[in-house]
């Protein structure tokens, strides 16, 4: 599982390369060659012709994509556009399975699904909404199973979070727990962490307190940048004309 995750993770990394650099003044345009704006100062609109022809031939790469957002977030004015009209277009978001486990006197085992959002021009960040089933082999409660509901936020390496869950014990009394988390992560896959739980319910002998965290979310990340790319392709060919009077044309 973790050499799946470090092998996915540079696949990230492309796009919050251009989060960090995203105030480097450096032209993003190249030049044409001398024939092009030769033909070009006799015929204005030979260049809009070539241009349109290679954007519609052209498949965009990671490295485009990447230069893409980087060139929208060195223009205020492209960028306020872009989000009005393309906002979804830079989301990752998706429903992501979770497993994990925590020890707080007992041991407990979680299994679930949450909502999980990444927008691309902060790639780093990740924030997942959760629920799923709570197991214990302890005999201090009956039945084995709970509920576990809980909304965690990363950055690239760290994480914090609040977590809940709900179990009963044999003679109907409730153990609810709410418990602070915050630790290390990995692009918000794998967490590791700690936290302190308050007990709300009705038992005697209840969980909380110190508490040891591992939990990992499965986010699909290798199938959902190729389908990202996929949709930068479509999208950015389909609305040539539209992104060029924006000024957005990486062609140029």
């Amino acid at each position: 599982m973790l050499q799946n995750l470090f092998r996915l993770t540079p696949l990230l990394f492309f796009f919050y390369a251009q989060a960090i650099h995203a105030q480097d003044t450096e032209a993003l345009n190249t030049n044409q060659n001398s024939n092009t704006i030769q033909d070009s100062s006799v015929n204005p609109n030979l260049n809009d012709t070539l241009n349109e022809s290679q954007w519609a031939t052209h498949k965009f790469s990671k490295r485009d994509v990447q230069k893409i957002i980087k060139a929208i977030k060195y223009s205020r004015e492209v960028y306020q556009m872009v989000k009005r009209d393309y906002s979804s277009l830079f989301e990752m978001n998706g429903y992501h399975p979770y497993m994990g486990y925590s020890y707080q006197g007992v041991s407990l085992y979680y299994l679930g699904l949450g909502y999980g959002k990444r927008n691309l021009f902060k790639p780093s960040a990740y924030s997942n909404l959760h629920a799923g089933i709570t197991l214990t082999p302890s005999k201090e409660f009956e039945p084995n199973i709970g509920l576990n509901i809980g909304y965690s936020k990363s950055k690239l390496f760290t994480f914090w979070g609040i977590e809940s869950e709900i179990l009963r014990k044999p003679d109907n009394q409730t153990t609810l727990v709410i418990r602070p988390e915050l630790g290390l992560t990995v692009i918000g896959t794998f967490q590791i962490g700690y936290g302190y739980g308050f007990d709300l319910g009705n038992a005697a002998d209840a969980l909380g307190g110190h508490t040891f965290i591992v939990r990992y979310t499965h986010q699909f990340l290798q199938k959902n940048i190729k389908r990202k790319v996929a949709e930068f392709n479509y999208v950015f060919k389909r609305d040539y004309r539209r992104l060029q009077e924006m000024g957005l044309d990486l062609l140029k």
